[in-house]
């Protein structure tokens, strides 16, 4: 929350060509009633799978996600003989408060769900990942980052 994903997203949709974005927010949403984890990420593996499949690149925005997720993903990409990158954009806590607060929608995330996100987000270390300080660099720069390491200009 409030580390930058989605305006990088953004910014990388008007750059990339091909490709599906996809967020499991959004699949969670498709759902009436309580949110299910464990289907919304069973439909986004097999959205990934088929998108592959079909050469379309996908990239995924999400906050958290398991070792064994990843590990799922990094298999998958290597079944399509694709290349996977992880960037974990990341912001000191209070930046990250102060961009949350700006929302809109901010209001309807409790404190303690804020604060629960925000502990999840600081505690991931995929060792692979490219960490990137969102509060040292503009959301275009991530995103030139992330376009030059796909050697897309």
């Amino acid at each position: 929350m409030g580390s930058g994903k989605s305006t990088v997203a953004r910014l990388l949709a008007n750059q990339l060509e091909k490709t599906a974005i996809l967020e499991i927010e959004d699949v969670r949403r498709l759902v009436t009633g309580k949110e299910d984890n464990a289907l919304a990420w069973k439909v986004i593996y097999k959205m990934c799978d088929t998108y592959l499949k079909n050469e379309v690149s996908v990239l995924l925005k999400q906050s958290a996600a398991s070792q064994d997720l990843v590990n799922r993903f990094l298999r998958l990409a290597k079944k399509h003989g694709c290349t996977i990158a992880f960037y974990h954009l990341q912001a000191p806590g209070n930046v990250l408060l102060k961009r949350i607060g700006r929302r809109k929608k901010a209001g309807h995330a409790s404190r303690d769900l804020i604060a629960s996100n925000l502990r999840k987000h600081q505690e991931i270390n995929y060792r692979n990942a490219t960490v990137v300080d969102t509060s040292r660099i503009s959301p275009n720069k991530v995103a030139d980052l992330i376009l030059g390491d796909l050697q897309i200009h």
